[in-house]
């Protein structure tokens, strides 16, 4: 087998940023709950739960872990250099990336792993460098990031508004089930988190970036006063409308 475990490591929220480096072994970051950002080689992207990022040694990169029900784990490892040529990237969560997940999960349970759990954690690694050198990888991922950036594009556009599951599925023509099941097989979370996080993000650039009053917002995306406004934020971010803008002064 062409894997040795360096180590394992089990994480959760920490509102962090691992400043951007490198280093000469490989990484693999598995998100199991919330999401994480990372900066790869100058290309910017977000990590949903059941997403992995895979990196080749010396490749740059940082993380930011601010998410308040982030969960992650950290693979680091050594591989044959003149194994396969090198690819890194993120593999977005699809069936056989769940069971692989799953798979993990079930036999490693903490840091310092027996050494059978060393062998099987090595063997899923393998089972996952075999799945990447495969068209399947880029087919799925093809078609599955489509609808993904679909439905973002279109609940984005609507961020200004409350926005329900039905009323996206009615504007794709799926049935409500069928949307999200559908959608929690590809990202790993459900639709109305997706939502609420899409909203999040525009509440954040109207507190930040203009000269609304709190109140004017929380009238202007349709929340019914601003205690209801004020209570949504903070379950998102574990801060208030005032004190998110205190921190960003």
């Amino acid at each position: 087998m062409n894997n040795h475990i360096l180590s394992i490591f089990f994480g959760q929220y920490i509102n962090k940023t691992v400043a951007l480096h490198h280093h000469s072994h490989w990484q693999l970051e598995i998100i199991i709950d919330g999401s994480v950002q990372s900066n790869v080689e100058q290309n910017n992207y977000t990590l949903y739960p059941g997403d992995m990022l895979l990196l080749p040694p010396y490749v740059k990169h940082n993380f930011v872990y601010h998410c308040p029900d982030v969960k992650w784990i950290t693979l680091k490892f050594e591989r044959d250099w003149h194994d396969r040529p090198h690819w890194s990237g993120v593999i977005t969560r699809n069936d056989t990336t769940a069971k692989l997940i799953t798979a993990f999960q079930t036999v490693v349970e903490r840091v310092d792993v027996s050494p059978y759990e060393r062998a099987f954690t090595a063997g899923i690694l393998e089972a996952l460098f075999e799945y990447v050198h495969t068209e399947l990888l880029h087919t799925n991922r093809n078609a599955e990031q489509a609808f993904f950036d679909e439905i973002t594009t279109f609940i984005t556009s609507k961020a200004a508004q409350p926005l329900t599951v039905q009323e996206i599925a009615e504007h794709f023509g799926y049935t409500r089930s069928h949307l999200s099941v559908k959608f929690k097989q590809i990202s790993g979370y459900s639709m109305k988190h997706h939502i609420d996080q899409l909203r999040i993000q525009h509440i954040k650039q109207l507190l930040r970036y203009t000269e609304f009053s709190i109140s004017t917002i929380a009238i202007q995306l349709g929340f019914a006063d601003l205690f209801s406004f004020s209570r949504f934020f903070k379950k998102h971010t574990q801060l208030s409308p005032r004190e998110f803008i205190q921190q960003h002064k």
